[in-house]
């Protein structure tokens, strides 16, 4: 099967580098589907996809949308999404796409012998891995989100109970929600209680209170 390669981009004023992963996957996705169709179902075995990203750079917190889109459709399709990452620190993203699509998720304290891990974790079928020490169902998964409005990585926030869109607490006071619309409960409330007093003055108190 194809490889999708994710490209770093990286400018003389952005030392970091950041990686088009939804992209990416986005593209494996498609690639999956339309060979599904075309091939798994027409066999006496049913296909069992498996997308495996290794990844060596931080996560963008600018693209947590799209990148868990591809997450729950690949849920949706049975494409279990595995991980592979190269480097100190663990990736959120692909701890959350690992833990949902029941992939295998690995970050190996050294770099050397990651042709060991490859062979040994990721290139057993899902059903040959639950009979290797392989799992990563144990291991914390890191599940804070990034907000819609900064695209910062979370502990706490606020959430729009129509469109789930997530917000940072610099936009605890929104009126409304930016993506859907919506109005916050908390205006509701306050149209509600201007409404219900100025319903509730008799014309007798108003005019004592106007002298």
């Amino acid at each position: 099967m194809q490889a999708a390669r994710a490209t770093a981009v990286a400018g003389p004023d952005q030392p970091a580098q950041e990686i088009a992963l939804s992209a990416a996957l986005s593209r494996a996705l498609c690639y999956i589907n339309r060979h599904t169709a075309q091939y798994g179902f027409s066999t006496r075995h049913t296909a069992k996809p498996r997308i495996l990203s290794i990844v060596a750079v931080a996560d963008t917190p600018s693209q947590y949308i799209p990148v868990m889109n591809c997450i729950f459709a690949a849920q949706h399709a049975n494409v279990v999404l595995d991980a592979l990452v190269i480097g100190s620190t663990d990736l959120a993203f692909l701890q959350q796409a690992a833990h949902i699509t029941g992939g295998v998720y690995m970050r190996p304290e050294q770099s050397i012998g990651l042709l060991q891990y490859m062979l040994g974790a990721f290139s057993a079928d899902t059903a040959t891995r639950d009979l290797l020490s392989v799992s990563s169902k144990t291991q914390a998964v890191d599940y804070r989100a990034s907000c819609f409005c900064h695209k910062n990585v979370i502990d706490s926030g606020w959430i729009c109970s129509v469109c789930l869109s997530i917000f940072c607490k610099a936009n605890m006071k929104l009126a409304e929600c930016p993506t859907c619309g919506s109005v916050f409960k908390q205006k509701s409330a306050a149209v509600a209680r201007a409404a219900g007093s100025g319903r509730g003055r008799t014309p007798a108190a108003a005019a004592g209170g106007g002298g």
